[in-house]
């Protein structure tokens, strides 16, 4: 098991390995050239490891008071003084200055001194090396007799620190499937309340409504309410967070990328705030829009906003939270109809919440918990977040009655009269002192980010990773460990969800203001890390700072590269020993040439490599694949565009064990088929292949754990291939296949053939699959342009790629197709000669047993007509990718779809086709379900309780055209 740096005693379990490593360090050139360790020094450097082995194996607890605490804030800064004493010994070893000169130029100028200059120096070394250890393993010793001498082993249990796996693995067990954004409990006022009644009035006057409350009351719950219900009235709508100290141009294009997403890849990155706002509002001049503005600080900040957003006499609705009363009343033009304040919620409510999530909603709460849970309740105050952080923490600690009894000892009893964050603290404080070891250190790194900063899990976990906090073994990989860190601070309520997939998975987060003062507050205690703030006219922090986080305040990025213009990196990067990301968006010439030795290299994104400056295209493509890719053994994550990709090519991409992600562009499709073999390709979990043919063949065996499949590919280049034989039914693992098929050059027969046989091969796999097939005009086509009006970039594992179609050509292609696949249903029952049963005939486009998600009214109304013509049930989810109820029934609905093969089972986003959702009655209300027989609804129901036997009733009766 790898040590990981812990928030307690910073890096000091990661110290012996280290000091193993410098005695194994071998200087590029033999001396006098560089210098060495010489045999005296190995030796010192051996009793320090062994005292500091001494230290952790006896005496490195966990502090449990004030006492302790000092002693382990002591070790802790011994841990990393002696760490920064060997990356400077290891520098010194390595012959590299402070000024970046390599070890050739030292050599040279070492020629050119004296040899007592080089003894001097040296002499120098030594005696720094004796002095520094001599110093540290003195500190060690103190370290240990004061430990000894206070006793602090009674203190603490002499439990010896260890990260409890298996109590996180059951956390998580428990927490497993749980609504992630908490339920909305005891505001049943709050909602018939004139703010929200304003949203409904129908008054053509634009309102402004406000919601006050001090944090961690629920504002933010109720507003995300708001807006799931009552988003969909509006022709745009909008929900942005501001802060204490707003970033008004982040704001601003924040905004605008949700009031107008069908170009939210054209929002600007470094337009003026004068320019946002005038651009705003002439966007939302003619239309109807809701705009809720979280967590506002101050009305100079309103006053900007509301300048962009204009009084058109449209029924607009905005709605702002805020602690600050004068704020509040500001921004509703001081009109109490439209003020509201969120107060604490009562104990009856309290206890509703704090119930229903440590059991859940029904379930029978333990009688020997009551009296004490009623108590910890009471200390909450009424605060949503304090009770449900508190309730999440002992979801798992059920059976534990001393953890228990702990809390309700530990939080004072003056929170439930003066709930003030203070004491909102206080719980956090407990909390965050009961959390497992290995979480601490996680949960503090969030203090080096700004207020309402959205984090992307992804990137959080390479950081996490960097720092050496995740603890995995050899069976674990450590990356998704360092995910289920993230999972678990997202399921303890410490870290709030923003994007979540449809498999529940959380893709981004925040962090409360409220915690996140917390953490901070927390960090500069244990000298975590230290933020500095552009308005902070002075500085109080630590002697020694170990992380240092800059916030610069409104300051901008500078103005991107344009034009044909080539960034040129370093020649040489060997000296970054410790790479774990890459990644390079500029267009670049060339990589270093030294990258293969870059050993601990995880992930790789080279997009614009400009290799080739005559293709003129959004993407930049390498003649093949660079011989030093195969040496790159850690690489976990690759994208790449090449020109040419041989079986040769196949081999270098295979040898990477590590891999889990590749997304693989190939301009030239060989002449013969790439297969993909058995035993190949074991670790990788995302596949993406790109090129003008679908020359890809997986076997039994192939990529067994690839869960995502991405293939793009023209229709007219299929028929240089004898068959599709792609062997879907061999990918194991598959989950989700999506296709983006490039038919401008394709007659009418040809994109029959191709959907036709492209379905046939999907429907050999096993399983039930989530599939996304959509035409657009060409794959790789060198005069795409993305300055179309009809393009829409699609970002898909960091890779953009543009989609363009001809609304109208696509609408005459579409009808003859579905005309098309009408007759092939006609046809295949006058081959079984009309006997065959409901589920046994051949379905055209893989609508049987599998979830079919609709894109365009096109492809709606052809699937309705094909289940008609077929006589089958038709259930359609309505849904929403914000919505989080959605996201969790999708994984069960695909299910549904192969349960019931009998029936056709449809998805549609409400955002994406509204005018659908209108024509079914979806209020806004999702998920929502609707039956369809004959192409007519015969049923319909909000929510997924009843999903399952309504499918079950009505496809077990008949239902016969014009009944």
């Amino acid at each position: 098991m790898a040590a990981t740096v812990n928030a307690s005693h910073g890096v000091m379990r990661t110290l012996p390995s280290k000091l193993d490593s410098l005695l194994l360090l071998q200087p590029p050139q033999p001396p006098p050239a560089q210098p060495s360790l010489r045999k005296g020094e190995k030796k010192k450097i051996l009793l320090l490891k062994g005292d500091l082995q001494d230290l952790l194996a006896d005496y490195l607890t966990e502090p449990s008071d004030s006492t302790a605490a000092c002693w382990a804030k002591e070790v802790r800064e011994l841990s990393y003084d002696v760490d920064d004493f060997l990356d400077e010994l290891t520098i010194e070893l390595l012959h590299c200055d402070g000024h970046g000169s390599s070890s050739t130029t030292i050599a040279a100028a070492a020629k050119k001194t004296s040899m007592i200059a080089r003894l001097r120096r040296e002499l120098k070394r030594r005696r720094w090396i004796a002095d520094e250890i001599t110093r540290f393993r003195a500190r060690v010793k103190e370290s240990i007799r004061r430990y000894e001498s206070y006793n602090l082993g009674r203190c603490t249990g002499s439990r010896p620190i260890k990260d409890d796996d298996d109590e996180r693995h059951r956390f998580l067990s428990l927490t497993l499937g749980m609504d992630l954004h908490g339920p909305l409990v005891g505001k049943d006022n709050f909602m018939k309340s004139p703010v929200v009644q304003l949203l409904t009035d129908g008054e053509p006057k634009l309102k402004v409504g406000s919601v006050l409350g001090f944090g961690g009351v629920g504002k933010t719950t109720v507003a995300t309410e708001l807006y799931r219900l009552h988003g969909l009235r509006f022709d745009c709508r909008a929900f942005v967070r501001t802060s204490r100290k707003p970033d008004m141009t982040k704001i601003l294009t924040d905004m605008l990328s949700q009031l107008r997403p069908q170009h939210r890849h054209q929002s600007p990155d470094v337009w003026e705030v004068d320019r946002l706002i005038e651009t705003i509002r002439a966007h939302l001049q003619d239309k109807k829009y809701f705009i809720i503005i979280e967590d506002l600080w101050a009305s100079s900040t309103w006053d900007i906003i509301r300048r962009g957003l204009p009084e058109n006499n449209l029924c607009s609705r905005i709605l702002i939270t805020t602690e600050i009363e004068p704020v509040a009343l500001a921004c509703c033009g001081y009109n109490r109809m439209h003020f509201i304040k969120i107060d604490p919620l009562t104990e009856e409510f309290s206890r509703k919440l704090f119930v229903s999530t440590v059991v859940g909603e029904g379930n029978e709460f333990p009688e020997d918990l009551v009296d004490i849970s009623n108590d910890i309740i009471k200390k909450c105050g009424g605060l949503p977040l304090a009770i449900t952080i508190t309730a999440r923490h002992f979801k798992s600690q059920l059976d534990r009655m001393q953890q228990w009894n702990h809390i309700q000892n530990s939080v004072t009893s003056n929170f439930q009269k003066n709930p003030t964050m203070q004491w909102m603290r206080q719980v956090l404080n407990l909390i965050y002192n009961n959390l497992p070891n290995c979480l601490k250190a996680c949960m503090l790194y969030f203090s080096i980010y700004k207020d309402d900063y959205i984090i992307r899990k992804d990137n959080l976990v390479k950081q996490w990773m960097a720092e050496g906090f995740i603890n995995s073994t050899e069976n674990n990989d450590t990356e998704e460990v360092a995910g289920s860190y993230f999972d678990e601070l997202v399921s303890r309520g410490l870290i709030q969800p923003v994007d979540i997939n449809c498999k529940n998975k959380v893709l981004s987060c925040i962090v409360h203001h409220v915690v996140l003062n917390f953490i901070r507050c927390k960090s500069v205690e244990e000298n975590f890390s230290i933020t500095i703030d552009h308005s902070q006219t002075t500085l109080r922090h630590a002697d020694k700072v170990r992380r240092l986080s800059l916030h610069f305040g409104n300051a901008q990025d500078t103005t991107p590269l344009a034009g044909n213009i080539t960034a040129k990196l370093p020649e040489r990067i060997q000296g970054l020993r410790y790479l774990q990301t890459l990644e390079v968006d500029a267009r670049i010439g060339a990589v270093p040439v030294d990258i293969v030795h870059s050993k601990d290299l995880l992930h790789l994104r080279l997009v614009l490599l400009e290799l080739l400056p005559h293709y003129q295209s959004h993407r930049y493509i390498i003649p093949s694949l660079p011989e030093w890719t195969g040496k790159l053994d850690k690489l976990r994550v690759l994208n790449i565009a090449v020109m040419q990709f041989s079986h040769e090519d196949l081999d270098t991409l295979k040898g990477l064990a590590a891999l889990t992600a590749l997304s693989l562009h190939v301009k030239t499709a060989p002449a013969q088929r790439i297969v993909v073999a058995d035993g190949e390709f074991l670790a990788l979990k995302y596949f993406m292949f790109v090129c003008t043919a679908p020359c890809i063949t997986f076997v039994q065996g192939a990529m067994p754990s690839v869960q995502r499949l991405n293939l793009r590919f023209n229709a007219n280049e299929l028929k240089q291939y004898d068959s599709v034989e792609l062997g879907f039914e061999h990918l194991a693992a598959l989950e989700d296949i999506s296709a983006r098929i490039g038919g401008a050059d394709a007659d009418e027969p040809d994109r029959r053939n191709v959907e036709s046989a492209l379905m046939t091969e999907i429907r050999k796999h096993p399983s039930t699959l989530i599939v996304n097939i959509r035409w657009v005009d060409w794959i790789f086509d060198a005069e795409e342009r993305d300055s179309d009006e009809n393009s829409i970039i699609q970002e898909d594992n960091g890779f953009c790629m543009l989609s363009r179609s001809s609304s109208h050509q696509q609408n005459r292609d579409t009808t003859e197709r579905r005309d098309h696949f009408v007759q092939m249903i006609e046809d295949s029952n006058m081959q079984a000669g009309g006997s065959r049963q409901r589920g046994e005939e051949e379905m055209p486009f893989g609508v049987e047993g599998m979830l079919t998600e609709c894109h365009t009214m096109d492809e709606f109304s052809y699937l309705i007509e094909q289940a008609m013509v077929s006589g089958k049930l038709v259930v359609i989810e309505f849904g929403a990718s914000w919505c989080e109820p959605s996201r969790r029934i999708a994984p069960v609905f695909a299910e549904y779809a192969k349960e019931f093969a009998g029936a056709v089972f449809l998805k549609v986003d409400i955002d994406e086709l509204e005018e659908i959702a209108d024509s079914y009655g979806v209020d806004g209300v999702v998920p929502t379900f609707a039956f369809v027989k004959a192409g007519q609804k015969i049923d319909m129901i909000q929510g997924a309780r009843s999903l399952r036997s309504k499918i079950q009733m009505h496809t077990a009766s008949p239902y016969f055209l014009g009944s």
